[in-house]
């Protein structure tokens, strides 16, 4: 920030912009709890602001699920954060004069004219700009640092690097280098967390976020955020932080969707729950009430019993580590589809002191729409859903993937997946194309509705089900046992009825031909022409037709002299033919004509 002399009375508005500003007190923050925050969308006089008038720039930032997931693939991790990352950005001189703010210490004290030096938190363009920076400063020093670059570029979120490796060795390396590379720009780095007590000793304790010695001896530590997930360094667990909702005010519309929006969850965790909200928030709108108005008793009690459980999610705890060191990870993925939802989640299979880890990875539901939909269809968007959830693991993750099942309890959506997309009506051919595009028919098996997790997913549960629902957590018992114990494979789906085998079966296109006999076709020309202009153009333009397909070579648009005078020989030709059918047979074959014959007096050849 840099203070601005005096400024001439000549000075043109349309050259500098005032930003206003005002402090935001953030208690739980352990480096800044008081923060400034600057309006870039304050409008001036003529309407418009400084966010109107700057472009946003193009996505760059990374997907904040592939990074969540990549967290959770390291069996040692570490979370640091760039400290003051938009202030160690300087700006053009030139653009500096649209970042100017007022300010003075004391009410009575003179208002200093300041200007912005550096990128500034609260304008369209700042956080493009600060990952473009991050961006280039990896791409400058690949060559220097290069693992640190892969791991800048991949996994930075803005200000916060949330990466790891599969031993200690490799860590500290990393983590010496990504302090190196983020230095070539004078960016620090603080608030050093992880659960390997080797890297923090190697830290100073001023820039970790709790004592090294925590990790060994057994003293609790203080949970940290990682991209807003709750995480315990120690037992390396995830879990969450909820905000129990007050019952002082009659519940709205407004305040139900502003309690669900509080629950964050990207990974999908507790997607039981958060869907049974989902549901209430859609009888809501089905209840046709204003924003503010009071919704009706029943929806006001099933919030409360909700409400009043919502403490007890803080008590589970999902493993953030959902791999084994040099070991291979199987994907299953399972789907499943009600009335009122649909859900699909994914779990990690991998081989640990001979036997099987099963891990929840994430999951994801939708509620079903309000336009009535058959049962058939819904298991089919759970489906095309988990394809799409897997597609995206897949391109998340960095470890090796040796096997993926897909899982459904819908024998129709398995049929439907036996067949060719092209067999079944535009709906289910679209959905099961881009299904098979990313999971193979082999992919897909048959479940139980008992032993498939997506099922409680897809209806709903209260907080209290949900703490001890093992299924949810930890996927069907079969799973994390050999696969003689999982269910038949079967290559194709048959249904019993054939009711069922020929719905959302693609109707056949049925094409009627009328022969008709009524002789040549020249005759029926002639019979059906109202005159002989009209008879001799027709008859030319079909002619014109045959010469096209035999000689090949274009003619003029209009009917030409020579092609009327054809047209009208063949037509007195046939009409010769069709009468005098006779005689010109005698005179095609050179005998004479009989001398009954009414052409005989006109001396015909």
């Amino acid at each position: 920030m840099e203070l601005i002399p005096a400024a001439a009375g000549g000075e043109d508005p349309a050259r500098y912009n005032y930003l206003a500003h005002h402090a935001v007190f953030k208690p739980d923050s352990t480096t800044t709890r008081c923060r400034v925050v600057f309006d870039g969308s304050g409008k001036d006089s003529t309407g418009h602001s400084l966010n109107s008038r700057l472009h946003i720039g193009p996505p760059i930032q990374r997907d904040l699920i592939g990074v969540c997931l990549r967290f959770r693939q390291h069996r040692y991790v570490f979370c640091a954060d760039i400290e003051k990352m938009f202030r160690g950005i300087l700006v053009s001189d030139e653009h500096t004069q649209y970042q100017r703010i007022v300010w003075r210490k004391d009410e009575n004290a003179t208002l200093n004219h300041y200007r912005l030096l550096t990128v500034t938190y609260g304008l369209a363009s700042s956080p493009f700009i600060a990952v473009r920076v991050l961006k280039q400063l990896s791409n400058d020093y690949a060559e220097l640092y290069p693992t640190a670059a892969v791991v800048l570029n991949r996994d930075a979120y803005v200000d916060d690097i949330p990466t790891g490796c599969d031993n200690i060795k490799d860590l500290i390396a990393l983590k010496d280098e990504l302090i190196l590379l983020l230095s070539e720009a004078q960016f620090k780095l603080r608030k050093w967390s992880s659960n390997c007590y080797a890297l923090l000793k190697s830290l100073p304790k001023e820039i970790c976020e709790y004592p090294p010695e925590d990790l060994e001896e057994d003293r609790s530590i203080r949970f940290v955020k990682v991209l807003g997930l709750c995480w315990e360094p120690k037992p390396d667990y995830i879990f969450f932080k909820l905000e129990t909702p007050a019952f002082t005010t009659a519940l709205t519309k407004r305040i139900l969707l502003s309690e669900l929006a509080k629950i964050y969850d990207p990974l999908g965790l507790l997607s039981p729950t958060v869907v049974f909200l989902k549901i209430l928030f859609q009888d809501s709108w089905l209840s046709s009430v204003d924003w503010n108005e009071v919704l009706p008793q029943q929806i006001c009690t099933r919030w409360q019993q909700f409400a009043s459980e919502m403490h007890l999610l803080e008590t589970c705890r999902v493993p953030r580590y959902i791999s084994a060191p040099h070991q291979e990870m199987e994907l299953h993925g399972f789907a499943d589809a009600s009335s009122q939802a649909y859900a699909a989640v994914i779990y990690s299979r991998v081989e640990v002191n001979n036997g099987y880890a099963v891990k929840l990875i994430m999951a994801k539901t939708r509620v079903a729409p309000i336009k009535p939909i058959s049962i058939p269809r819904l298991e089919l968007n759970a489906a095309h859903l988990l394809s799409k959830l897997i597609y995206l693991v897949k391109q998340s993750l960095t470890v090796p993937i040796s096997r993926i099942n897909c899982w459904s309890d819908s024998e129709i959506v398995l049929h439907w997946l036996s067949s060719p997309p092209r067999t079944w009506n535009t709906y289910v051919c679209n959905r099961t194309a881009e299904i098979l595009e990313v999971c193979p028919r082999s992919c897909w098996q048959h479940i139980r509705s008992g032993d498939n997790p997506a099922d409680c997913a897809s209806r709903g549960v209260l907080p209290k089900d949900l703490v001890d629902h093992q299924i949810w957590w930890n996927g069907p018992p079969w799973l994390s046992q050999s696969r003689s114990a999982w269910p038949p494979v079967k290559a194709k789906f048959v249904l019993s009825t054939e009711e069922e085998a020929c719905l959302e079966m693609k109707a056949e296109t049925k094409v009627n031909l009328h022969i008709s006999d009524d002789g040549n076709s020249l005759s029926c020309m002639i019979n059906k022409s109202s005159s002989w202009s009209r008879l001799l153009r027709i008859v030319s333009y079909c002619l014109r037709f045959v010469h096209r397909l035999r000689e090949r070579n274009r003619l003029s648009p209009f009917l030409s002299a020579w092609e009327l005078q054809y047209a009208r020989a063949k037509i007195f030709t046939h009409a010769q033919e069709e009468f005098f059918n006779v005689e010109y047979k005698q005179l095609t074959t050179g005998q004479p004509l009989s001398k009954k014959s009414k052409l005989i007096r006109y001396t015909p050849f």
